[in-house]
Formats: C-alpha cells, sequence, structure tokens
C-alpha cells in the first residue's frame, strides 16, 4: 500500500506505526523524519512511502484508513480487492 504524506522535504512525513483496528480498519501513524540538527525546510513536498498490509486487515470488505500526524489526519476507504487478490 503506498501512502502519500505532505510536508517539508528535509523532515519528511514517515510511517512510524500501523494499527489494526476491527479487521477492516488501519490507523497509519507517521511522523517526522528530524535530522540531527533540528532544521526542516519550510517546503511542502509529498512523500511516499510503501508499507506491507498486515495480515491481519480484512481486504476482502471495505477497508477504512486513518493517517495520524499528531496534528491533522485523513481518513480514506477503499473498495475490497477483488476475487483472485487483483
Amino acid at each position: 500500500m503506498a501512502v502519500v504524506t505532505w510536508g517539508s522535504s528535509g523532515c519528511p512525513l514517515l510511517p512510524d506505526r500501523l494499527d489494526v483496528v476491527g479487521g477492516n480498519a488501519l490507523t497509519v501513524t507517521v511522523k517526522a523524519d528530524i535530522p540531527g540538527m533540528g532544521a526542516c525546510t519550510t517546503d511542502a513536498a509529498p512523500t511516499t512511502s510503501v508499507i506491507e498490509v498486515p495480515a491481519a486487515l480484512d481486504l476482502s470488505a471495505q477497508v477504512t484508513v486513518t493517517i495520524i500526524d499528531g496534528i491533522d489526519g485523513a481518513t480514506v476507504s477503499l473498495a475490497p480487492r477483488p476475487a483472485g487478490g487483483g
């Protein structure tokens, strides 16, 4: 699964924790990857992270994915995976 976050290109928001809730909901907690010097650029850029879908997630049903970053959040619903895994 690809997760796209927006933020500083110097301190991108990266998945830090995955939690499956109720079999068909996934919570992805992201946090900034802040360099040792603690300074981040003030631009806004997308960062794409590819995560492995947890085995406990029921892909045969609609899945709700919530991204939590400590300030804002976003929730999307994904259609069930077609029969045959396509």
